[in-house]
């Protein structure tokens, strides 16, 4: 545990607002806040980084307008909500408190669409469990004051800074931040003195208080929170004031509650910042979340139930009768042919500029050397080809069906793309037309114009599902477009254009018009640039389903997604020549994470 003086952390307190305000934003944080942002939020912090969760909380109800919920680690665990429809945020100081761990898993587990962590160490243990899910969003840093004390003082401002920047909430003149770094409060007056003189305090605060207040809580166990009406003359009581209004007067409180835990602790001869924690104390802190946690493992099967369940609505028991058919299906078949999405299916976000992993294009290069035609549908242009020419075997590339920009061209992998303005749609003319009018979107939002295709990309901190519905509105009155989602943009195609362009022009090359062609993707839900070709009879995905019970059944061990859900179902193949079954007892029993 780390020892530092409290008085060093207080002394400490305005180099750190400091270097919070001045440090530029990540893009890790912006990237951050943009996942987060398209749902309501649960925020996660333990101890001291409660105070910072109930910040960030208000500060995602302020800014996106979804209801946003601070939690301990262990309200977490047992929170009942429906993990498809919320994001969730853990704060951590350190990244090694036990019961942050915990919670981390349970959210991976549980699939939440949307997963984050801000944590104010480099390197910690929490970061190193997520990067192997790449679709968990890190933002870590280091203060400058160096290491912290037992109540992390100035990773908790520096957090609650931070996070105010990057949902752009605060913007701070230079008279406000010498205004902030100044406010001390005067805790030497008559009225804090006979506040301070009691045994039992009430504290009592509102809105941009609360996190200071919760903190305050935390940190002196004898105060309790209450909410109070009415406060009786004969109670001494005593104020922190702040000039600042919004997040910057929460921000403010924060700096000023930690100054009065300082004062407190010189009272009753305490160092907040070495307390000395009895024995039994340290045991209870060791004991973490394991004895609450559920005792028994949750089969892969009953992962898949539970993903159908939540977007259908539809009961476990139901839903095992039309799984059970699915299997039959799946096992009894022959496949001939495959046709893969590439984005958030081969590959995972942070590999989308450059290629799919070494252990995708092996799997790739197996199936095309068994003469098993492989297709796939993408919704970007020459960069697919680019990537897979550089992993794929030449002697393959006339085997590989590409179709670019969600199915509007069609061409092996050997061939390039011929992308010219005399081939351009009617429809996506006139589409661009009226984004070009659009203020928001023309200010907000990158737009890429093809001929067959547009590409609306919300720029760093805007939530894509506010982007979605603009561009409905904009283009309602619109014909012969479909409107589509993928995992970072929104693209609007002509009404003939589908990416099960690539699967019919599979079907012509197969020996039978009838062959059974396998099709994965990631985005099977209604509106997802995935919905129409997942909607064949055996197609599966590696991500977001539909609500169907007879396909499109997401088959991935729990909490594993995209390119590695890909790798498990890669090899639960059983590859012959020109044909290929899936072993569904195989992927019942794979191991993910």
């Amino acid at each position: 545990m780390a020892k530092r003086s409290y008085s060093k952390e207080i002394e400490a307190l305005p180099k750190t607002v400091k270097w919070a305000f001045k440090e530029p934003i990540l893009a890790s944080f912006e990237n951050l806040i943009s996942d987060l942002s398209s749902y309501p939020l649960l925020v996660v912090g333990s101890g001291g980084s409660l105070s910072c969760a109930h910040f960030v909380a208000q500060l995602h109800e302020q800014k996106t307008g979804f209801i946003s919920r601070a939690l301990t680690p262990l309200e977490m665990t047992f929170s009942g909500i429906n993990p498809l429809r919320h994001s969730v945020l853990f704060l951590t100081s350190t990244g090694n408190n036990k019961d942050i761990l915990s919670a981390f898993d349970m959210a991976i587990k549980r699939e939440f669409p949307a997963i984050a962590i801000i944590c104010a160490t480099t390197n910690s243990r929490i970061v190193k469990i997520a990067k192997k899910y790449p679709y968990v969003q890190i933002a870590e840093f280091r203060n400058p004051a160096g290491r912290d004390g037992f109540l992390a003082v100035n990773s908790l401002l520096s957090t609650c800074i931070l996070s105010a920047r990057a949902y752009n909430a605060i913007d701070l003149s230079e008279d406000e931040l010498e205004l902030l770094i100044k406010n001390d409060p005067d805790l030497d007056t008559f009225e804090w003195h006979k506040v301070l003189d009691r045994k039992t305090m009430i504290a009592v605060s509102g809105e941009w208080g609360l996190p200071a207040l919760i903190d305050l809580e935390s940190n002196l166990k004898s105060l309790a929170s209450k909410t109070m009406i009415y406060l009786p003359d004969k109670y001494p009581s005593a104020v922190l004031h702040t000039n600042l209004t919004g997040p910057l007067g929460g921000i403010d409180l924060l700096k000023q509650v930690f100054q009065l835990v300082g004062k407190v602790g010189k009272l009753v001869d305490i160092d907040p910042g070495m307390p000395k924690v009895p024995e039994f104390g340290r045991k209870i802190y060791s004991i973490g979340l394991t004895p609450v946690l559920p005792k028994r493992k949750t089969t892969n099967k009953v992962a898949w139930l539970q993903r159908k369940s939540r977007v259908s609505g539809e009961s476990v028991a139901v839903l095992e009768k039309h799984l059970d058919k699915f299997f039959t299906a799946l096992k009894h078949n022959n496949f001939f042919g495959v046709v893969f999405d590439y984005d958030g299916t081969l590959c995972d976000p942070p590999d989308r500029f450059t290629q799919p992993k070494t252990e995708i294009a092996l799997h790739l290069n197996e199936i095309l050397s068994k003469e098993i035609p492989v297709g796939i549908a993408a919704g970007r242009g020459a960069s697919i080809q680019k990537s897979l020419r550089a992993v794929i075997g030449r002697e393959h590339w006339d085997k590989i069906i590409i179709g670019n920009y969600n199915g509007s061209y069609v061409l092996p992998l050997s061939k390039d793309i011929s992308i010219t303005s005399n081939n351009s749609s009617d429809s996506i003319t006139v589409v661009s037309e009226v984004l070009k009018k659009d203020v928001m979107l023309r200010e907000s939002t990158n737009i890429e114009v093809r001929p067959k295709q547009i590409t609306v990309t919300p720029k760093p901190r805007l939530n894509l599902s506010i982007v979605l519905e603009k561009v409905f509105e904009s283009l309602s009155s619109v014909k012969n477009v479909k409107i589509l989602r993928s995992d970072h943009s929104v693209d609007i195609i002509d009404s003939n254009t589908s990416k099960l362009n690539v699967v019919k022009e599979m079907q012509k090359i197969l020996p039978q018009k009838k062959s059974n062609i396998l099709i994965i993707g990631d985005q099977g839900q209604y509106g997802g640039n995935d919905f129409e070709m997942l909607k064949e009879p055996f197609s599966l995905s590696v991500n977001k389903i539909s609500s169907s019970p007879t396909t499109c059944w997401n088959l991935s061990p729990a909490g594993i997604q995209g390119a590695d859900a890909m790798i498990s179902i890669f090899k639960s193949m059983v590859i012959k020549e020109k044909a290929f079954k899936l072993n569904i007892d195989f992927l019942e029993h794979e191991v993910g994470g």
